[in-house]
């Protein structure tokens, strides 16, 4: 059975998450898949308390993935609500949190820094020539974490 994971991300970040999302959907593909289910707050439909629908997310992730940027470090919802929730849940062993780094922006002086960044070596993604390669080296380090973590 496959994990479900959250993405956490700022609004300002949007076109980011959307590309980001496309690779990470490939976790969903194939024999045996890793994930079942991706979610951000694109979910929450019509109607629908979205506080409610994004802490009831929130608490049933196996892998929560915080979208790094300026933006999101200042966004009080993102940073404390959200990641922080992901922490305690990370330190009573329910979920894994992966930082990925989006742009620029000194996170090492957050709690962020205990958790293993993607992608490699934390290069910020708007740093890759291509934003592609750096998505999809971001994809390709969490499918590693993942399968190792199966087995």
């Amino acid at each position: 059975m496959g994990l479900k994971v959250f993405i956490s991300y700022a609004h300002a970040d949007k076109s980011m998450l959307k590309a980001f999302r496309k690779h990470l959907n490939l976790l969903t593909l194939g024999d045996g898949p890793l994930v079942d289910s991706i979610w951000t707050d694109f979910e929450i439909k019509a109607g629908d308390i979205w506080k409610t629908e994004l802490l009831g997310a929130l608490e049933e992730c196996d892998l929560f993935l915080y979208l790094v940027s300026a933006d999101s470090l200042f966004s009080k919802f993102c940073y404390e609500k959200e990641f922080g929730r992901a922490t305690e849940r990370h330190w009573e062993g329910e979920c894994i949190i992966i930082p990925v780094i989006l742009k620029d922006v000194a996170w090492e002086f957050t709690p962020l820094k205990h958790f293993q960044a993607v992608p490699q070596e934390a290069r910020a993604i708007q740093n890759w020539g291509k934003h592609a390669s750096g998505y999809t080296n971001a994809v390709k380090l969490i499918h590693k974490k993942l399968d190792e973590d199966r087995k």
